[in-house]
């Protein structure tokens, strides 16, 4: 786990290894959905609920196109203490799931393990840059929505398709992304 003390310094390193991984997958957690929409309006649903929702964990792992990694076992998380159990929504089961799994949300709290803004900033200028010709790998629309909430700070876009431009320009194309993915991951 990356804590607050070593931040920048584990940023450091992740930055210099992407030279030579390539590949960035993405997964996050968050505090589930406080709302559930129909198919005809999810979008709308995912905007209302990434804009009360909370990330919680962060996670990447770097691999190469051989799908090696810098080291067996090679992952990176960070936890974020910006919820509060108490006050903010949330989807209950998905908070009973994530304490089931050990995500300690009240330690998270006393602890005040990463500001998210400062590690939004360090995220942004170590892990979306463009510059070392990254191809992103992440799971799902509303993981991606907050995650992209965390990196912009920005509100999300009206429509859909402005959400996709969006998504693309920084986290780069999914579909080039699952194609040049599933030699790796065999």
């Amino acid at each position: 786990s990356v804590l607050e003390k070593n931040l920048r310094e584990r940023l450091q390193i992740i930055g210099s290894l992407r030279r030579s991984f390539r590949f960035v997958a993405i997964d996050t957690e968050f505090t589930g959905f406080p709302r559930h929409a129909s198919e005809g309006e999810r979008y709308r649903g995912v905007k209302y609920n990434v804009g009360r929702m909370h990330l919680l964990q962060f996670g990447i792992a770097l691999f190469g196109d051989d799908g090696n990694t810098p080291w067996p076992g090679y992952c990176r998380q960070f936890n974020f203490a910006d919820f509060d159990p108490e006050v903010d929504a949330c989807s209950p089961g998905s908070v009973e799931m994530l304490q089931r799994s050990g995500h300690d949300l009240q330690r998270n709290r006393r602890t005040r393990r990463h500001a998210r803004s400062r590690c939004s900033d360090l995220l942004r200028n170590e892990l979306f840059r463009q510059a070392y010709n990254s191809t992103h790998i992440t799971f799902h629309a509303p993981s991606d929505a907050c995650l992209i909430k965390m990196i912009t700070g920005a509100r999300r876009p009206n429509t859909p398709n402005g959400f996709i431009v969006l998504a693309i320009s920084i986290l780069g194309d999914p579909n080039l992304a699952s194609r040049r993915s599933r030699g790796c991951c065999k």
